[in-house]
């Protein structure tokens, strides 16, 4: 009985820490855009990009489609927001 109410306890803790990455990401993108150092077509695409990340790593009934040419998109957004300095 103790190891099965260890593992809902567990699952329960990844759920958690989950989540807040899943936040945190998205709110490192919404402030970005807020601040004005991307554009809402590029947050919208990296919000895409993160959810279809996490899609992969943590597998869900509900994902969104990505096929070669959306990879290629996104990974374009990505680096065309590398600064120039970098």
């Amino acid at each position: 009985k103790g190891t099965v109410e260890e593992a809902a306890r567990l699952r329960e803790e990844r759920e958690h820490i989950v989540e807040e990455a899943r936040q945190k990401g998205q709110e490192l993108i919404d402030e970005a855009e807020n601040q004005g150092i991307i554009k809402r077509d590029e947050a919208n695409r990296l919000h895409k990009l993160r959810m279809c990340r996490n899609g992969l790593q943590h597998p869900e009934k509900r994902q969104i489609p990505f096929d070669k040419a959306t990879l290629e998109e996104w990974r374009d957004t990505v680096f065309s927001l590398k600064g120039e300095d970098e």
